[in-house]
This record gives structure tokens, sequence and C-alpha cells, in this order.
């Protein structure tokens, strides 16, 4: 039954089938508060099954991310708070899929919109403010001539995002 104060979020009778199938994870000890249904590359779109926390080895860190920054802007500190492409790159391999349309409406230091890009998805980034031509600008150029080999594009094995993107690019 599910804990006191809560209550199915599926039917019962679905519960029980699953737990037939051994898909439900009641903890080491089998005595957890909340079951885990366990679900298998085979039936995820994308091949990337969610989770709700994502160790550093899975998704990088903001060590990365400034690593990948100075990389990028030759060696120099350029944003405080930079994401890792790595999580960005998990996020997308969830949801979306080649040539989609990636939206970041606040793209700072516009790792989603180069992310996107090597990934084969289109992108639109909307940012006020100076590092849109300090930073987002510089970048995604960089990331549109092949110049930026580190993060998604090292992960994906080289693999050139540009040759599935036929939209063109405006950066300006």
């Amino acid at each position: 039954m599910p804990p006191k104060g809560s209550s199915w979020r599926r039917p019962p009778e679905e519960i029980r089938k699953l737990q037939k199938e051994k898909r439900i994870y009641w903890g080491k000890d089998g005595n957890a508060e909340f079951p885990v249904e366990k679900k298998f590359l085979s039936e995820v779109k994308g091949g990337v099954v969610p989770q709700t926390w994502w160790p550093y080895d899975f998704a990088g860190s903001t060590r990365n991310a400034s690593a990948e920054m100075k990389g990028i802007f030759e060696g120099e500190k350029t944003f405080d708070t930079p994401k890792p492409e790595k999580i960005i790159q998990r996020v997308l391999e969830i949801a979306t899929a080649d040539g989609d349309l990636v939206l970041d409406s606040f793209a700072g230091s516009g790792t989603t919109g180069a992310v996107a890009h090597k990934m084969g998805r289109r992108w639109i980034m909307v940012e006020l403010g100076e590092h849109i031509h300090t930073h987002i600008i510089p970048r995604l150029r960089k990331v549109v001539d092949g110049e930026d080999t580190g993060g998604a594009t090292k992960a994906r094995a080289g693999k050139a995002a540009a040759d599935s993107v036929t939209t063109p690019l405006r950066l300006a």
C-alpha cells in the first residue's frame, strides 16, 4: 500500500503486474518507503533512462564547465556559472532527436546552443546583455566553424553535428 498521506500513482493492478515481472524495486533491503520502477534502455526513446540524480562522471561538473570555457576563450575565465556541456547533452539526449528545435530563453554563456548544434539539433537562443557579443557569438562561431572540439563534440566521438544541420545560421 502507498505510505500514509500518499496515494497510488498508478492503478494497483498495474503495480501488481510490474511486481510480478520483478520491475518494481523496493530498495536494497526490500523495505524502501517509495518503490522505483525498473526501465530498460530498449524501452526508452533515445537510449537514456532519466534519473533523479546524475553523478559527476555521467553529467560533468562546474569545474568541467569552467575548463570548457577556458578552452574556448584561450585560458580566460569568461563566465562565472557555466553549465557543463555533458549535462546539457544528457538532457537533450532524453528530450530531443536529430533535427529538433531547442529553445534556450536564458542563453547565458551559450552552452545549450553549442551542445544542440554539436548534436545536430537546431537552436534558438535569447539573451539580453553585453555577453551576447563577448561570450555567446564568439563561442557559437567556434562551434559552427568546427573549432570547438571539446565537450559534447568529444563525447560524440568527433561526429560533426553540422553534417545534419541544414538550416542556415545567423550569428549577430
